[in-house]
């Protein structure tokens, strides 16, 4: 609690100079609309896809997931593209270094078998990474262009990329 204590703190500091984001009412009538483009990339705080990719206000809609699995976000994902009138872009963007190389789905059962929900256990969808990050995000990538409530047009637009923490640099990974 100590840390989001001093967050709250930032925050009050922040207001100040907080400029006010027009609301999606005010957007449309500028002509504006929703972004385009939207990126599926980890939680790791070491990745900030803002910095990263030079990314403003409204340009992309983003979601962060445990190693940057699709899967853990692909209803809302899906949900967004629709009510948006669609993406243009899609992109998945694993990193160098991931946290969950370190983790396996058995160590995840079992911690999660102490809880209240253990029944609910065997039915889980964990987001590992059992094979090197360029298999994983290849197999995630054929995932996406194959679940059925995915827009074919959408579908051909998916790319994959993975981030190296080390040299900051971004590069393509092809599906199969």
């Amino acid at each position: 609690m100590a840390l989001f204590n001093e967050l709250l703190q930032r925050n009050k500091a922040y207001v100040p100079t907080h400029k006010p984001f027009p609301t999606i009412e005010e957007i449309e009538k500028k002509g504006g609309g929703p972004p385009k483009t939207c990126v599926v990339t980890c939680v790791d705080p070491r990745v900030f896809p803002e910095t990263l990719l030079g990314i403003n206000w409204g340009e992309v809609f983003l979601f962060r997931t445990i190693a940057g699995r699709p899967q853990s976000c692909f209803n809302d994902l899906v949900t967004l593209d629709a009510v948006s009138h669609g993406f243009d872009d899609l992109i998945i963007m694993y990193h160098t270094d991931c946290g969950a190389l370190r983790f396996n789905e058995d160590s995840i059962r079992s911690e999660l078998s102490k809880t209240d929900g253990k029944d609910q256990v065997p039915n889980l969808w964990l987001p590992t990474i059992t094979k090197s990050s360029e298999e994983s995000l290849r197999s995630d990538l054929e995932w996406m262009k194959a679940q059925p409530l995915l827009r074919k047009d959408l579908a051909k637009c998916i790319r994959g990329y993975i981030y190296d923490l080390k040299s900051g640099e971004v590069r393509e990974v092809k599906s199969a």
